[in-house]
């Protein structure tokens, strides 16, 4: 190997060495991934106890095109994998027939983001029968609000900040969509 190689390469070390040590802590170091700007570690996945595991998969699996990409034992837990994306999990399942009641639980919503409105039209038009469905304007996003199995809310979004209607803060409005604006864009 020619010095200069060897050069590039301690080099290419040392700059990865300083990445991950400002990730590791919390330094703001911009990251791209995906085209997504990341200021840190990247949430990679959510582990969600599940009082059925398999009524719960394929809650994920018809209804947001979840895969199961692996279903694994450990410590006396099953525990389903699934993923939307190209990476091994996005969500893990683990059963847990011990739940405690839906307003003690820690998580409040889990969402999943979609990249426009016919995205979000298709999710509604597969979703639209679904008990307790709401459909949201939260100003920044319009959403739809489903339950689980496990009654866990589960929202599926579009962000609008960058429409002519969408607002850059939240400021904590929300008003009904109404399946007429999904359909035309245009909100009421």
């Amino acid at each position: 190997m020619s010095f200069i190689r060897i050069t590039v390469l301690i080099q290419t070390l040392i700059s990865l060495m300083v990445l991950s040590s400002s990730i590791a802590f919390g330094q703001n170091v911009p990251l791209k991934k995906d085209n997504v700007k990341v200021k840190g570690p990247m949430l990679a996945h959510i582990v969600l106890n599940v009082s059925d595991i398999k009524k719960s998969a394929k809650f994920y699996q018809d209804l947001l095109n979840m895969d199961v990409t692996e279903i694994a034992e450990s410590d006396g837990k099953t525990r389903y994998f699934l993923s939307n994306t190209d990476s091994h999990h996005k969500l893990v399942l683990m059963e847990n027939s011990d739940l405690p009641e839906y307003n003690q639980r820690i998580i409040q919503q889990i969402a999943f983001e979609v990249p426009d409105r016919k995205s979000l039209l298709a999710q509604y038009q597969k979703l639209k029968n679904q008990p307790q469905l709401e459909l949201k304007n939260n100003q920044i996003s319009w959403s739809i609000y489903i339950r689980d199995p496990d009654n866990n809310n589960i929202e599926i979004f579009w962000d609008v900040r960058d429409q002519p209607f969408g607002d850059k803060k939240w400021k904590g409005e929300v008003t009904e969509l109404s399946e007429e604006s999904l359909k035309t864009g245009i909100p009421e």
